[in-house]
């Protein structure tokens, strides 16, 4: 199982500052600031399907291991991310989560955790 971090920006009151500065000073500290990392992606959120996203920009940094994510991202680290996305994105207060991924199998043939008694694997439209 991969290990990731997980950071949701919260939407900016600036949304041209906010991404010039992301790419400029924020995504480039990320970078060199987080060690063992083996895959970055960034995302943005374009919308909900009941309104507008609680976030503007996700940001995840895979890990190998759990053991590898605590090394390269200690709660030190993480709160210099925090620290570092207020003093150069609009003193944004980016939300981190620590993840553990575990692949679900093929679309359509996965067992559903609602119905996990049934005998064989279906998809769930429940």
């Amino acid at each position: 199982m991969m290990a990731k971090v997980v950071v949701f920006y919260p939407p900016p009151a600036d949304v041209d500052g906010f991404l010039a500065s992301w790419r400029r000073e924020h995504a480039p500290w990320l970078v060199s600031h987080i060690p063992g990392v083996t895959r970055t992606v960034y995302s943005k959120a374009l919308w909900t399907f009941d309104g507008e996203p609680p976030c503007f920009l996700l940001a995840e940094f895979y890990f190998p291991s759990l053991e590898a994510l605590q090394k390269g991202f200690p709660p030190a680290t993480a709160q210099e991310l925090a620290a570092h996305a207020a003093a150069t994105l609009q003193g944004c207060a980016p939300i981190v989560f620590v993840c553990m991924e575990e692949a679900a199998g093929e679309i359509g043939a996965r067992q559903c955790p609602v119905h996990d008694d049934r005998k064989e694997i279906q998809p769930c439209i429940a």
